[in-house]
């Protein structure tokens, strides 16, 4: 699957419904769909509001399902920044008063994950993420 997006949190239905779709006809678990709209939603998310108020105006997302692993690559068109070292770092074990804001999405994100990379290239943010693909969930 290959969806070319404006930077808009209006696309999110859209993106939702695209992968809703592959997974229905890959016969991916409820868990496993519920685990990759959140990866997506959440760094789709932050492309849509942080990156376009940076000049972010057009997000592609790949998305490919094998039969082991599910592989997902963001491009956004925005200001260079890698999330992966980038985004606030975030301490589960902090009380809540003393927790610093944001980075709770990327920690999420890292959770879900195997393999999680980031490269600019040809002005362009490049993130993939590959997600196990479980069977019997």
């Amino acid at each position: 699957m290959h969806l070319q997006l404006d930077a808009r949190p209006e696309e999110l239905p859209r993106l939702a419904e695209a992968v809703e779709e592959l997974a229905e006809r890959d016969d991916w678990s409820p868990k496993l769909l519920f685990q990759v709209n959140l990866v997506i939603e959440e760094l789709a998310l932050n492309v849509m509001t942080h990156g376009r108020a940076g000049g972010a105006r057009h997000l592609d997302v790949v998305l490919r399902s094998a039969s082991d692993t599910i592989t997902v690559e963001l491009a956004d068109d925005g200001p260079r920044f890698d999330p992966l070292e980038e985004a606030p770092e975030f301490d589960p074990e902090l009380p809540i008063d003393e927790r610093r804001v944001g980075g709770v999405g990327v920690h999420l994100v890292r959770t879900l994950v195997d393999d999680a990379s980031y490269r600019y290239e040809d002005g362009k943010n490049r993130l993939t993420l590959v997600l196990p693909r479980e069977s019997g969930d």
